[in-house]
């Protein structure tokens, strides 16, 4: 008896280990969303940290390594994704003294290149040769490559960085005895710069060749303009009224709206599935450790109205980022993207009971700006500020179940609906923002407060099964103003 009861035992502890400890394991990565991170060295010693990203219940390896190159410092980062494709992204830091291969990839047979040139993509025979364009499709029997080839910026106060367009980097192909080798070369990097680049591969293709639509989409992301993708995360163009600004200076921009892009399209090309995940990754690293997303470079109309320094919190650029996280965890349960939606909900919670303002009538107004030590007080609040807020407010409450959060949205939607028809002026044309003292002032956007509205209308039949009467009132005299004026790029 003694034995049997022996073996029973035996076999509830086998039990165990087969089956409820692999469920539990599945509760810590799916239901918890635990963020995991270490510093370690393995076999390869040029990797200095390592970090998972969770979609569902597949994981995706992230590796940051650092190597001497030329007499620079070489940093990539490996994703290394469920799906079998890898995304690296890479920053060689001067000083070099001669141009460099940062990457070098095997291509067996022929293959074909979408190569960006003035304007456009030309399709052609991949052949022996230097390439200068800064995007290239290519397309093989062995394997698809998407690469952004390296540019070159000079690092700067603020964060910001100065474009020097004299050192892009460019592709070189070599022929071989059976196809080609593909080298990713930056020239040489003086002191305080980086040459930064973007690569995919995967042995699927990274594209739909067949449509007719591909290279148009593409002629968007080709970082020739005003969007830049760097190792550190995503910069636009300054203003004037930024500092520092210049030509070719760029600053570090929260909103990402690359990532807005290519989240709205990841179902429909690998390479943007596969891109978004080195986004969401980086720019999640970006949270501080307040919760919000800093805009680094100074705003010098804020620095002069409000005291707002750099860093500060921007709501727009911070709302723009949240909804890439949201649709990122709606789409594929991304734990990292769960994580910053998450901390910096904490963040808006505490800035709700500390600055926002009370309209009397059930409404709550929240400033466009914070910073520590500005005159917040006088901060105004933008009628695109308020409704980008409450929608990704919304969005956030359904992913964290989170009632109290979906309260604080409706009364934000309250206080706006509250003021009604005085937002829009008699030729339909809104009024941008409401200062402190309830006054009303400052010129709106012609299509973006408009586009808000309808993305709230559509969030609230979604959500509730209806749609808002006084929103609905609020936007037809601006469709009108919109069509008077020839304006077409609104929703609808």
């Amino acid at each position: 008896m003694a034995k049997l009861k022996r073996l029973h035992i035996k076999e509830l502890i086998i039990c165990l280990i087969v089956c409820v400890i692999p469920f539990a394991w599945s509760l810590a990565h799916v239901q918890h969303f635990e963020y995991t991170e270490s510093i370690f060295v393995e076999d390869d010693l040029n990797v200095i940290a390592s970090r998972t990203m969770h979609h569902g219940i597949e994981t995706i390896d992230i590796k940051e390594r650092k190597e001497e190159i030329a007499g620079g410092d070489f940093y990539t980062t490996h994703y290394d994704l469920s799906n079998g494709d890898t995304v690296v992204i890479g920053s060689l830091r001067g000083l070099t003294e001669e141009g460099v291969v940062l990457q070098t990839l095997h291509i067996s047979g022929s293959a074909s290149m979408h190569i960006l040139d003035n304007g456009s993509f030309d399709v052609v025979d991949l052949a022996e040769g230097q390439y200068d364009a800064s995007l290239f499709l290519i397309d093989s029997a062995s394997f698809d490559i998407a690469c952004y080839t390296p540019k070159q910026y000079e690092y700067m106060i603020n964060d910001a960085l100065d474009y020097k367009p004299e050192n892009d980097g460019y592709l070189n192909v070599k022929a071989t005895s059976d196809g080609f080798d593909i080298e990713i070369i930056t020239k040489e990097v003086p002191e305080n710069c980086c040459s930064d680049f973007m690569l995919v591969y995967s042995e699927n293709d990274l594209m739909d060749w067949s449509s007719e639509k591909l290279d148009g989409t593409w002629l968007y992301y080709t970082m020739d303009g005003d969007n830049r993708w760097t190792y550190t995360g995503y910069y636009r163009i300054s203003p004037d009224n930024y500092y520092p600004t210049g030509p070719n200076v760029y600053h570090r921009c929260q909103a990402c709206y690359l990532g807005a892009s290519f989240v709205k399209d990841a179902n429909k090309s690998r390479c943007m599935e596969d891109m978004l995940c080195c986004i969401v990754d980086v720019m999640a690293l970006q949270q501080n450790d307040t919760g919000f997303f800093p805009s680094t470079s100074r705003s010098e109309w804020l620095y002069g109205d409000y005291n707002i320094e750099a860093p500060y919190y921007d709501t727009r650029f911070n709302s723009d980022l949240l909804e890439i996280f949201c649709q990122d965890y709606n789409l594929y349960q991304t734990n990292t993207s769960y994580k910053a939606i998450e901390k910096y909900v904490e963040f808006y919670k505490y800035l709700i009971e500390t600055v926002s303002r009370d309209d009397g009538n059930g409404g709550i107004w929240m400033p466009d700006y914070w910073e520590q030590n500005g005159d917040i007080d006088k901060v105004h609040t933008s009628l695109n500020h308020q409704l980008s807020e409450l929608i990704v407010n919304l969005k956030a409450s359904y992913i964290l179940n989170d009632k109290e959060l979906e309260e604080i949205s409706l009364k934000m939607l309250k206080a706006v609906t509250n003021e009604g028809m005085a937002w829009v002026q008699p030729n339909g044309a809104y009024e941008y923002c409401i200062f402190p003292d309830g006054s009303f002032g400052l010129l709106d956007y012609d299509t973006l407060t408009y586009n808000d509205m309808f993305r709230l209308q559509a969030l609230l039949e979604e959500h509730y099964g209806y749609r808002d009467e006084m929103i609905d009132q609020m936007m037809a005299p601006k469709l009108q103003w919109m069509i008077n004026r020839g304006i077409t790029d609104y929703y609808q």
